[in-house]
């Protein structure tokens, strides 16, 4: 696991900057598993046949290497490692919590963006659909007017669109039917007359 602790501890050390405080904790792992890895091969070399775990003085020297070095600098290691551990949970936390904040702050952006652009879009709405009913309003009670015989009552309808076009078509259409309406009128009366000279 030692070497496996130096290649990470190295990846991990280059993509810090050299400023940054977890570097001496990082160079503390990679130097104790360093040594660490010396005083296993020591240990190996004194106890490298069944000969020499006969010989005492080996077996009270690699005793000496595992009691005094080997579980000191295990300890130091895992000590670097528990506070990289820390450090690194608590960078994630501040991390999830500015990624929380700078979502919840897109979201609310978002919201009042779409509620401006649905404001913006009813009040579009309201304005096209009463541009186009008003007109038809005028033009209906045009209609009623002159369904009872008022031949006079024009539209006024403003602009260059369909509806003005339409205001002024109506309007002359009006006018014509009264000047029709008069003309049948007036021969009524003259049959009128010529009846009543005849009779």
């Amino acid at each position: 696991d030692l070497p496996y602790y130096i290649s990470n501890m190295v990846l991990l050390k280059k993509s810090l900057e050299p400023s940054d405080p977890r570097n001496m904790h990082i160079d503390s792992v990679a130097d104790y598993s360093t040594k660490s890895i010396e005083k296993i091969e020591e240990i190996n070399a004194l106890l490298l046949t069944a000969k020499d775990y006969s010989n005492s003085a080996k077996v009270a020297r690699a005793t000496d290497l595992l009691n005094n070095h080997l579980q000191v600098y295990s300890m130091q290691i895992d000590n670097g490692i528990s506070f990289l551990r820390i450090r690194y949970k608590q960078e994630l936390q501040n991390n999830v919590s500015e990624l929380s904040n700078t979502l919840q702050s897109n979201s609310r952006f978002l919201l009042i963006t779409s509620i401006l652009f649905i404001g913006f879009g009813v009040v579009i709405t309201y304005r096209n659909t009463r541009a186009i009913v008003k007109p038809i309003n005028a033009l209906m009670s045009s209609v009623r007017s002159i369904k009872q015989g008022n031949y006079d009552n024009k539209v006024s309808i403003k602009g260059n669109d369909e509806f003005s076009v339409l205001g002024t078509a109506f309007n002359q259409m009006s006018e014509s039917l009264k000047s029709s309406f008069n003309q049948i009128q007036t021969k009524n009366k003259e049959l009128e007359q010529f009846v009543y000279i005849a009779s």
